[in-house]
């Protein structure tokens, strides 16, 4: 982080986390020039000014900055370059008082100038010139203008944004969010149509951001107790990043919720009824009966992972226990059990929602959503999923559902939702 005490335009550079950006070759993209100003904003709010937001000012116009930090940005003004004289009769204590607060105000003064300049020098690094030029004083180069007005200047010329591109915009944030996907993946979506919105003029609030993403939630019916909670949190901590971490727990409690339940006898299950060489060893079942006893086994393996809502799989279990029952008549005890354990499984897996462990909502822990370490990426057990008329793809069945729309139909399906969803 950069020190309020390196005060120099170098020595702040130096200091910031990207303080070399690759060239943009040729003509200025909106693509480019977004990713380009994510790294400048980057740059101006890690200045150390005992504001969190550091000098993110410099790189936002008044009314987004006010937007994010709740108030406006308050520009501090030059103390001069003389210390003021004390007042007659001053004590020792209230002269050196007085040479304090001046000293801290130049201070800041010219760590705000200096940022500045090394975030505008930062532009021509990486901007042709001749994209540039306009704006650029034949007498006093950029001095006049600030890094976010030269910023604008390549916006309105080369990022230009319009209606159209707005109203996409608004589109791609409310894409359907799946929760097997991490939901990192819908605070990426939401703060990449915030990044894009503001290339063209327009801000989006955090209590957008927050409002878009309650509304995708709930249409998953996964996060409807989380939802409840959060509903009840105090205004003032509804903020954006309290918001990413309140729903990464909730995210990882859920998947934490259906790996345990995964590992509470459902593969088990499988392999009790198809890996330990009864059928070979009692039946002796023909090479045909063999390959169609594995399809039977991957198919009811998909569904104790939580992914009945596979008509392919379905159907293939179902061709596989009629072909095992054609196969050999001494294999009928076999598939009884079979049919047994599975609708045992699939009636575990629809009530799964249901007795997932209480959560300890004590300190959030985690860091808002984001980061992204290295190492491999540990694959995660599917949700279990039901149908339902109303809702369709759902964590309850129709029969259960208390949302229901006109017409709702208890026993849709799948294979045969009657209209709905």
């Amino acid at each position: 982080m950069v020190s309020l005490s390196a005060t120099s335009v170098d020595a702040i550079m130096a200091d910031f986390p990207h303080p070399a950006i690759a060239k943009i070759r040729g003509e200025p993209t909106r693509e480019g020039l977004i990713a380009f100003h994510h790294l400048l904003t980057e740059n101006a709010s890690s200045v150390n000014t005992g504001d969190p937001n550091g000098l993110l000012a410099l790189m936002l116009t008044d009314s987004e900055y006010q937007n994010i930090a709740g108030a406006p940005y308050i520009w501090p003004v030059n103390p001069g370059t003389v210390q003021p004289n004390p007042a007659a009769g001053a004590n020792s204590a209230e002269v050196t008082m007085l040479n304090r607060q001046w000293d801290h105000q130049k201070t800041q003064f010219n760590t705000v100038l200096n940022t500045d300049k090394a975030l505008k020098k930062q532009i021509e690094n990486v901007i042709d010139p001749k994209f540039l030029r306009n704006i650029r004083n034949q007498y006093s180069g950029f001095n006049a203008l600030r890094a976010r007005d030269m910023l604008q200047h390549l916006y309105e010329n080369y990022g230009e944004v319009d209606d159209l591109d707005l109203s996409t915009n608004d589109v791609n944030m409310m894409k359907p969010y799946d929760p097997e996907e991490p939901i990192a993946t819908l605070y990426s979506q939401m703060e990449d149509g915030r990044d894009f919105a503001r290339a063209g003029g327009e801000i989006i609030s955090e209590s957008k951001l927050m409002s878009n993403c309650v509304t995708l939630l709930s249409n998953t019916a996964v996060f409807n107790d989380d939802l409840k909670i959060w509903k009840k949190t105090p205004v003032a901590e509804k903020t954006w990043s309290n918001f990413k971490v309140f729903f990464q727990k909730a995210y990882r409690d859920l998947r934490k919720a259906v790996t345990t339940a995964g590992q509470g006898g459902y593969s088990a299950a499988v392999n009790n009824v198809f890996g330990n060489g009864d059928i070979n060893n009692h039946y002796g079942p023909t090479d045909e009966a063999v390959t169609v006893q594995e399809q039977a086994a991957a198919a009811l393996a998909a569904i104790a992972e939580g992914m009945n809502s596979n008509k392919d799989e379905v159907g293939t279990l179902a061709q596989a226990n009629a072909a095992l029952t054609n196969a050999n008549t001494g294999m009928a005890t076999q598939m009884a059990t079979l049919q047994t354990q599975l609708a045992s499984m699939q009636t575990a897996i629809a009530n799964m929602g249901n007795t997932r462990p209480p959560r300890d909502r004590g300190s959030g822990g985690g860091g808002g959503g984001g980061g992204g370490g290295g190492g491999a990426r540990r694959q995660q057990t599917p949700l279990p999923w039901a149908y339902c008329w109303s809702h369709g793809k759902c964590k309850h069945a129709g029969k259960d559902c208390r949302a229901r729309k006109d017409g709702h139909v208890d026993t849709a399906t799948f294979e045969n939702p009657q209209g709905g969803a």
